[in-house]
């Protein structure tokens, strides 16, 4: 097993155990009413997954890694907020954050949609998270709240850096 593929099975273990990830009921996987599931049943789901990855053909790869670009030179955009943050320039963070959240809402889902399906749930909780902590930063900001702003924009760039991972490469 790759150094990725024991990260992001320990990551979705994690996120379906703290109730991020929730599962569907299936026959060969029953899940109790009861929300906290047990290590057993976490590693089956974790085993499961890990039988349905899939590769990417190299035409896939291409059309993937060219939606993928937007999502890539998006990172440096997130860096630029950084030192607003830092300066305490709440209108500029807004307005970073306002031109930021609908182009990596639009992008990171483009680039989860041609994911393959072991792929989708992992990448669409992680983004999820990324702009959830974004729309913390601009809240933070309305408040003129530094250290919110900062702790929100730190995890927001570690989500991304763990989206980023999840995309497959030529």
């Amino acid at each position: 097993m790759t150094m990725t593929k024991t990260f992001m099975r320990t990551l979705l273990i994690g996120l379906i155990s703290l109730g991020i990830l929730t599962l569907s009921a299936s026959p060969s996987i029953a899940l109790s009413d009861s929300p906290q599931l047990s290590p057993r049943v976490l590693e089956e789901v974790a085993d499961r997954i890990d039988e349905g990855f899939e590769t990417y053909s190299s035409s896939e790869l291409k059309k993937l890694n060219k939606a993928a670009n937007t999502v890539y030179s998006m990172r440096s955009d997130m860096e630029r907020v950084q030192p607003k943050i830092q300066l305490r320039n709440w209108t500029d963070v807004h307005d970073d954050v306002a031109v930021l959240l609908p182009e990596l809402r639009q992008s990171m889902y483009a680039v989860t949609q041609q994911l393959k399906l072991s792929d989708r749930a992992l990448a669409r909780a992680v983004s999820t998270e990324v702009l959830i902590h974004l729309e913390r930063v601009d809240e933070a900001d309305e408040m003129n709240n530094y250290q919110a702003a900062q702790i929100n924009y730190m995890q927001a760039l570690q989500d991304f850096d763990i989206f980023l991972t999840l995309i497959p490469t030529v």
